[in-house]
């Protein structure tokens, strides 16, 4: 069924209404040729001649305009007219080649003739928004409804809408003028259609060309309906107006083109876009400069700001160091000594053992200030030493400001959740976007074949963009995080994300 409402790009409507000429296979043809120039859904216009004339009924101008004849209104429609069983197999046509058929009834008798064909959408015509009689008959199909707005005012529209119980309905723009001119269009009412209706809004083009509909898209048009009709020079009683196969491919492929080019409302910046920050102007030093006294001029002027002393594991990342204690204490102790004036605490980066965290935290006593432990697990819940994440409750001690999974998967700090309340202090997490940490033959002996770039035997993720790093941040800060962060492949646009969180 089709949903106006949930349009993931512009429906296009070729109406064939009477292009036909009451001719099967010229009908038929025209719906395999809107197939083929990318249109989504085709119309017929259904109705019983003497419903919409008499034969008294005077003679028509707009025929004598297109043809050069001069007919009585009657005779035209009594020409156009398609039986029972050609509209069956139309029907049946259309959705052999996979293509909406979709029917403009004039009155009830019509509508009793093609109610058991599955028709995929209704459409009133302008001329009967007026006609709650057939409206309130059309709506007991339940199927969507089109509805065209030509002469209309808000209130005609709204008693209209009034008719049907379903919300999939579409309130298409239309001047009814054949053909319309171009100044004549009043686009803009479709911006109006949007503020006052809370439903899909389309246009129904009587202009010539496809200028005037590809235009409607940018205003929020979301269906264009579109005379249409295998040769204009045949001079039938809407050829003025009407587009050609060639022109109607056109106008599918316009279409689209414009939608996309429309983005989303508001201010953001895009993930793709976020790349180009790269070019704005910034800074750089004539003279070298400490990182730390850099750090220290920024506090200045944001003094809620804490810096960190980032303290890297001694040995490779995500594999235990297995030196003695004294070594990796010493380590430990020069790079903290050489951070600890510029810095406001310690952070304890992706390590693997408890050994390694009972190094670090005797090698910054001196310095009597607090630190951030970053426990890091490839897979399971087991560090990469084999320790449990609880075994190292009994070496931590008043300093800690908390607890966190360093560079780990989103899968892997859910799965270790539990394990991090159970310790009872502040926790959270550092996500990464590799696709592993613990990839096929070790992480050693990969690094050394690809001279030291894990990115290249890690794998990025494509799923973590960063309103999905939004949302998984989300979860977890409801689920008790404190401190959140992002960590290797993750971007300025991730950390953007989750700093709404604050």
């Amino acid at each position: 069924m089709i949903n106006f409402k949930a349009l993931k790009k512009p429906f296009i409507i070729a109406e064939i209404g009477i292009n036909h000429e009451g001719n099967f296979n010229i009908a038929k043809k025209l719906i395999f040729e809107a197939k083929k120039a990318g249109a989504d859904g085709v119309k017929f216009q259904i109705f019983k001649p003497f419903t919409l004339a008499n034969k008294m009924s005077k003679k028509s101008n707009l025929q004598k305009k297109s043809s050069g004849k001069k007919e009585n209104l009657y005779k035209i429609w009594k020409k156009m007219e398609l039986n029972y069983i050609q509209i069956k197999k139309l029907r049946s046509f259309a959705k052999k080649i996979n293509i909406y058929f979709i029917c403009s009834v004039f009155d009830v008798e019509s509508l009793e003739k093609v109610r058991n064909l599955n028709i995929d959408a209704y459409k009133i015509a302008s001329s009967d928004i007026t006609d709650s009689y057939l409206q309130k008959y059309i709506s007991k199909e339940k199927k969507p409804i089109i509805l065209s707005t030509g002469m209309s005012d808000k209130k005609d529209i709204k008693n209209c809408i009034k008719n049907f119980k379903t919300r999939n309905l579409v309130i298409l723009h239309c001047v009814s003028l054949y053909p319309c001119e171009k100044k004549q269009a009043n686009l803009n009412r479709i911006i109006s259609l949007k503020e006052n209706f809370n439903y899909a809004i389309g246009y129904s083009d009587h202009c010539t060309g496809i200028n005037a509909a590809i235009t409607s898209i940018f205003l929020g048009a979301k269906v264009i309906e579109k005379h249409f009709t295998l040769d204009r020079s045949e001079k039938g009683p809407d050829s003025e107006f009407s587009i050609e196969p060639s022109e109607l491919s056109k106008l599918c492929e316009d279409t689209k083109k414009a939608w996309l080019a429309l983005g989303k409302e508001g201010f953001h910046r895009d993930s793709i876009e976020s790349q180009s920050m790269l070019h704005r102007r910034s800074l750089y030093f004539v003279r070298d400069k400490k990182a730390g006294e850099i750090a220290l001029n920024v506090k200045k002027n944001f003094p809620d700001v804490m810096i960190a002393g980032g303290l890297p594991p001694q040995n490779l990342t995500y594999e235990e160091d297995t030196r003695s204690e004294e070594e990796i204490t010493k380590d430990f102790k020069e790079q903290a000594g050489i951070l600890n004036p510029y810095v406001d605490f310690f952070y304890f980066d992706v390590w693997s053992s408890i050994k390694e965290f009972k190094c670090g935290i005797n090698a910054i006593k001196e310095f009597k200030k607090p630190y951030l432990v970053g426990i890091h697990i490839s897979d399971g819940t087991q560090l990469p030493s084999g320790e449990k994440i609880s075994e190292i409750k009994s070496i931590l001690d008043d300093n800690l400001l908390g607890v966190m999974l360093s560079c780990v998967s989103p899968e892997n700090y859910e799965t270790n959740l539990d394990e991090l309340k159970k310790l009872n202090v502040p926790f959270g997490f550092k996500l990464n976007g590799f696709v592993t940490t613990k990839p096929k033959n070790g992480y050693t002996a990969n690094y050394l074949k690809t001279k030291g770039n894990p990115n290249e035997f890690l794998g990025k993720r494509k799923d973590l963009t960063p309103s999905k790093i939004f949302e998984i941040a989300k979860k977890f800060k409801e689920a008790g995080a404190t401190i959140i962060g992002g960590c290797c492949e993750t971007g300025p646009a991730h950390i953007e994300a989750m700093a709404k969180l604050k």
